[in-house]
C-alpha cells in the first residue's frame, strides 16, 4: 500500500483504539468462562449498573487493529505512549506532562513518528 500520509496513519490508530475499546472485557482478560452469564430479573437489575451499549467490532476491524498495534512496536516507548495517547484523544498538554515533554514537542513528534510509520508501510 503506497501513498500513506501521517493523517491516514493517525486515523488507523484512532480506529484501532476504538476497536480495542469495543471488544468484550472477557476477550481482553483472556479468561473466558463456559458458564452462561447470570440473567437477573428486571426488578433486581434495574439501576444496578449503568447501561452500556457496546457494538462489537467486526472481524475485519479486529484484523486491522492487530496490524495497526504492531506498528507501535517500530517506535520507542515514549513515542509509543504519545501516539497511543493521541489515539485515545488525550490533550497535548496532558501527554506532555505524562511524558515529561515541552508543550509543543509532542505534536511535532507525533507528526514525525506518523511519517516514519507511513514510510515503513509499503
Amino acid at each position: 500500500m503506497k501513498g500513506w500520509s501521517w493523517s491516514m496513519v493517525e486515523d488507523r490508530m484512532i480506529a484501532a483504539e476504538s476497536t480495542l475499546r469495543r471488544l468484550p472485557e472477557e476477550a481482553l482478560r483472556g479468561n473466558n468462562s463456559s458458564w452462561p452469564d447470570v440473567v437477573r430479573e428486571s426488578f433486581e437489575a434495574y439501576g444496578y449498573n449503568p447501561n452500556k451499549i457496546k457494538t462489537r467490532p467486526s472481524p475485519r476491524d479486529i484484523d486491522m487493529m492487530r496490524v495497526t498495534l504492531q506498528w507501535l512496536l517500530w517506535i520507542n516507548i515514549t513515542d509509543r505512549r504519545i501516539v497511543w495517547g493521541r489515539a485515545e484523544r488525550k490533550h497535548w498538554d496532558r501527554l506532555a506532562g505524562e511524558n515529561g515533554l515541552m508543550g509543543g514537542v509532542p505534536e511535532a513528534q507525533l507528526c514525525w513518528q506518523a511519517g516514519l510509520l507511513a514510510s515503513r508501510i509499503v
